[in-house]
């Protein structure tokens, strides 16, 4: 019998996972396949997924054969969406999308695969295109690329922060900095030059 899990997301605590759960459960039953294993997280956009972590850490130790989520909404990018295809695939475990009636092992899921995939590495490199010329259009101009460096920023204060809200995207807005630079401190590779707040 096949051994299934499913993954429900929901954007924040006003929304209620259970109705998700419970079309995931349901859908699985309809196949006859046998529901090992539930995970789900609250989060949104590149907020921390514990529980998608832990699932991607369970299909490499096989303990399963499919991975049922409600859509492809699951992933907060087309390059984790990607990813976590690719991983699947190379660990012979199978992704199925409830909404979007796909199957990551059969014939049309592997060929939606395929096309989803060569139409991201298309915008992915005009993107990089896009970037690169106005970059080049600033240099020629005599103008800074980048934004300038925050001497007054508290990596102290951007941890506390991180700490307490457990999401990237806010704690940035509210230190007014990038995701990249709270990642970066999270991660202990920015030089430190605050001063204490």
């Amino acid at each position: 019998m096949i051994r299934a899990v499913l993954y429900a997301r929901v954007p924040s605590l006003s929304f209620d996972m259970a109705p998700q759960v419970s079309g995931l459960e349901n859908f699985i039953r309809s196949r006859g396949w046998n529901i090992v294993g539930q995970y789900g997280d609250v989060a949104s956009g590149d907020d921390p997924r514990p529980n998608w972590r832990a699932l991607l850490a369970d299909a490499g130790a096989n303990r399963f054969d499919v991975v049922v989520i409600w859509n492809f909404l699951f992933a907060s990018s087309a390059d984790q969406f990607i990813t976590a295809l690719d991983r699947f695939n190379a660990l012979g475990v199978g992704l199925v999308s409830v909404t979007e009636k796909f199957d990551s092992r059969s014939d049309v899921g592997k060929l939606t695969t395929a096309a989803m995939r060569a139409f991201y590495e298309f915008e992915r490199r005009r993107r990089g295109e896009r970037v690169s010329l106005a970059l080049e259009a600033r240099r020629s101009r005599g103008l800074a690329i980048g934004r300038p460096g925050r001497k007054d920023l508290s990596e102290d204060k951007v941890r506390a922060d991180y700490a307490v809200m457990g999401s990237i995207r806010k704690t940035a807005r509210l230190n007014g900095c990038s995701r990249d630079t709270v990642r970066r401190i999270l991660a202990g590779r920015r030089k430190s030059t605050s001063r204490a707040a």
